[in-house]
Order: structure tokens, then C-alpha cells, then sequence
């Protein structure tokens, strides 16, 4: 029920029911969606916290690694969220968004030359994926970069 809340927009509702849920059953599932939310709430040092909470096994689960990689670049920790992000890649395999993330990266740390080609592979993705919209939005960010 809390997942839709969430993607009905209702995000109070979708915490109380991940809190609740995690008082009853605390699986890593619900502690990487109660993650989700409090990054979408703006709650970075929370949503970390939160994905603390995950070791072990868990820890192979890439959605964890992009999360705590987007947190920490909210927070303006570069360098960590790099690490995050090539590790979702390592287990998981290239994603549109972790590439682009890695680019965005690069490019705020002055490397841009290595930023756009992060950026030109997440595009590629996102074309092979039929996802026009942003395929677009992402080309308009790289032709900016270069000129």
C-alpha cells in the first residue's frame, strides 16, 4: 500500500505505512522504500541513515548503492557518490541514470572531457530504450557542456 501512496503522490501516508511496516516485519525491501521516500522528501542524512540499516546480503542489491549515491550527492559529497554509483554499476550493469550521475559528477569536479562521455552513454541508453523525452533533455545538457 505505501508503494501506492507513493506513486499516487501521497507521501505521508506512504511513510506512516513503511513505518509501520517496519515495526512489524523490517525487511530490507521496505527499509530501502522507506529510503526512497525520505530521499524524495529532501531528507538526505535521514535517507542515509536509513540505508545504513542495510548490510549483508543486502548489500549486493544495487538500488541500494544508487540511492545512497544520489543522497550523497545532494548532500554535496562528490567523491562518495561516485563510489556509490560505480559500485550500482558494477552489480548491476550500466543504467542511464547512474551514468549520468557519474557525468554530472565529473563535470561539478571540472573533468569534463570524462563527464560528457559518461553523459554520452547514458543518452545512448536512454535512445536504446525508446525514452525520447529524456534522450533529448540529456543531448540539450551535453551540447551546453561542450560549448
Amino acid at each position: 500500500r505505501a508503494v501506492a501512496y507513493q506513486n499516487l503522490g501521497k507521501i505521508k501516508q506512504a511513510k506512516a505505512d513503511l513505518y509501520k511496516a517496519l515495526k512489524l516485519n523490517p525487511t530490507p525491501s521496505t527499509i530501502l522504500n522507506l529510503a526512497v521516500i525520505e530521499r524524495k522528501s529532501k531528507n538526505y542524512k535521514l535517507c542515509l541513515s536509513i540505508l545504513d540499516k542495510l548490510t549483508g546480503d543486502t548489500q549486493n542489491y544495487s538500488r541500494i548503492f544508487l540511492e545512497r549515491g544520489s543522497c550523497l550527492k545532494s548532500l554535496g559529497n562528490g567523491e562518495l557518490a561516485l563510489k556509490n554509483f560505480l559500485k550500482a554499476i558494477e552489480l548491476e550493469g550500466p543504467t542511464s541514470f547512474a551514468l549520468q550521475q557519474i557525468g554530472e559528477i565529473l563535470i561539478s569536479k571540472g573533468d569534463t572531457k570524462n563527464g560528457v562521455v559518461y553523459l554520452e552513454k547514458a543518452s545512448e541508453i536512454l535512445l536504446q530504450n525508446g525514452e525520447i523525452e529524456k534522450y533529448g533533455q540529456l543531448i540539450n545538457i551535453i551540447e551546453k557542456t561542450k560549448s
